[in-house]
């Protein structure tokens, strides 16, 4: 489940979606940038449903994407999950490191 805000620029909502940090770019993942005078692109495309949080049903509907994902999760080998994990985490660590010692 991803999260992105929205900001009121005048009379328009727009996506303020910063989940990349610049560094990971080199990998070919979005970094999102706001100017504060237009949008940026989502990080993500929409796979699932939109929930507004102002929204009556978003506890229920929240709920239900939780329920999905964590089903999932849950179907999923324990050790996969585990390596996934290690193993992405010490990617973007080391990309980050990367940017890091070339400054």
């Amino acid at each position: 489940m991803h999260t992105a805000p929205q900001a009121l620029l005048g009379d328009d909502w727009v996506l303020v979606d910063a989940t990349h940090d610049p560094p990971l770019a080199r990998l070919g993942l979005p970094v999102g940038t706001w100017d504060g005078t237009q949008g940026t692109r989502p990080a993500y495309d929409v796979i699932g449903e939109v929930v507004a949080l102002d929204d009556p049903r978003a506890e229920e509907r929240l709920a239900q994407s939780r329920s999905r994902i964590a089903g999932q999760v849950e179907a999923t080998d324990p050790e996969a999950v585990q390596a996934y994990l290690r193993d992405l985490n010490a990617l973007l660590e080391s990309v980050r490191s990367e940017g890091a010692a070339s400054v």
